[in-house]
């Protein structure tokens, strides 16, 4: 990405190594209440350390770190950098567009006012492939405080291991329609009350499509992907979502 500055005399260009545009997975649309960003460079020991530099959001929605890697020279090597993100309603979803289960990650390369980064394209053919790696989405998932319509089913639980653990992080779906994250830990966000979800919990929505879907027995799946194990419930969608379920993943 790009973001050009005219000054008196010059034109400074300003890139920036990545653009994120947050996505509710629920809804597809813009995410609700408050959410930030965190941005960690990771140190020459592969330690990652949080940073206080902010993103900007551009015009179009896209949430960006423009000028990030610019110096006056370009001697010093590309750097690796990761972005976190707390959110009012949401357990981020890193992995939908080639995250890790902590964050996204990618690099930044050094750059001046007359030597671009080195990841630029050097042709126009060669942008849609740049653009593919330097804009991606921020799959935000439903946490359990997610305010649901009212008319939309949710079954709540929560997913443990076999020594009756909470498992943080574990994807809970429905016939892969429908999916949401296990939640881990709390959320203070300038200006809003401090959420508390219980590790482990989910509120997954279910959003049934013909009238067997009610009256059959609906598999719920659970994922680890820190241990890449699975668990499963069966179970009747009316009733189920009466009372809070749970869901067990063995241990590795």
């Amino acid at each position: 990405m790009i973001r050009r500055r005219p000054l008196p005399g010059e034109r400074l260009e300003m890139y920036s190594p990545i653009g994120l545009i947050p996505i509710d997975s629920f809804t597809g649309k813009e995410p609700l209440g408050r959410f930030r960003l965190i941005l960690d460079i990771r140190d020459d020991s592969g330690v990652w350390r949080e940073t206080d530099v902010k993103e900007v959001r551009t015009g179009e929605g896209v949430l960006a770190y423009p000028g990030l890697g610019r110096s006056a020279g370009i001697q010093q090597l590309p750097g690796r950098y990761r972005v976190r993100v707390e959110a009012e309603f949401y357990m981020p979803f890193y992995q939908a567009t080639g995250g890790t289960v902590d964050g996204i990650e990618f690099t930044v390369f050094p750059y001046s006012d007359t030597v671009p980064p080195e990841n630029y394209p050097k042709n126009p053919g060669q942008f849609p492939v740049y653009l593919q790696t330097v804009l991606r989405k921020l799959v935000l998932m439903p946490a359990p405080n997610y305010p649901f319509p009212g008319q939309v089913l949710v079954l709540r639980g929560g997913v443990r291991n076999a020594l009756n653990k909470p498992i943080v992080g574990a994807t809970v779906s429905w016939r892969a329609k429908e999916r949401v994250l296990t939640a881990g830990g709390s959320v203070q966000l300038p200006n809003t009350v401090a959420s508390s979800h219980p590790e482990g919990e989910f509120s997954l929505p279910i959003r049934p499509s013909k009238p067997e879907d009610l009256s059959t027995l609906q598999t719920i799946d659970a994922h680890d992907p820190k241990t890449g194990k699975s668990g499963k419930i069966e179970v009747i969608i009316p009733e189920a979502v009466k009372k809070s379920q749970t869901i067990t993943i063995p241990t590795p």
